[in-house]
């Protein structure tokens, strides 16, 4: 058989994609896993604002991706901490729990003196099937105040 330059150059590339994760997978390992062959959620957001006293915030989204079973489906929230320097010292905790049990967290330490704010996105991956359904939870918390969670579900066709 013979393959063209192109054809060749091409499955160099796809193969090079395909070992090595992107800029973004790599910043975000510690925040839970990065799917690279899966269907990504908008699972929701998690907020802790310190500017009007202290208020802590979840909402998980409901979804019903289009799916192939055994699909790895990719939860992505995203989660917020505004600082104020009249309120420090203790911990912020953003989580995120997947259908599998699978944990992805984001700790905060409110340091005197320096702008801690925050944000980005946890995430986790886990396998689906159209027709089941799935939930997941989200949490945010922070020393000294109430939790706010929520519940999410997601429900492939």
């Amino acid at each position: 058989m013979k393959f063209g330059m192109g054809a060749l150059l091409t499955a160099m590339l796809l193969l090079r994609m395909a070992l090595v994760p992107t800029v973004g997978a790599k910043q975000n390992q510690e925040q839970g896993d990065v799917g690279i062959l899966s269907v990504p959620v908008n699972g929701g957001y998690l907020i802790v604002d310190e500017s009007q006293s202290t208020v802590t915030r979840a909402v998980a989204f409901d979804t019903s991706p289009d799916i192939a079973p055994g699909t790895p489906i990719q939860i992505a929230i995203q989660y917020t901490y505004i600082d104020t320097s009249a309120i420090y010292g203790g911990s912020i905790n953003f989580k995120l729990v997947d259908p599998a049990g699978g944990v992805a967290t984001k700790d905060i330490t409110d340091n005197l003196l320096i702008n801690d704010n925050a944000n980005g996105y946890l995430y986790r991956t886990f396998t689906a099937n159209p027709g089941q359904t799935y939930y997941f939870t989200i949490s945010a918390s922070r020393t000294g105040q109430p939790t706010a969670s929520d519940t999410g579900i997601i429900t492939p066709y």
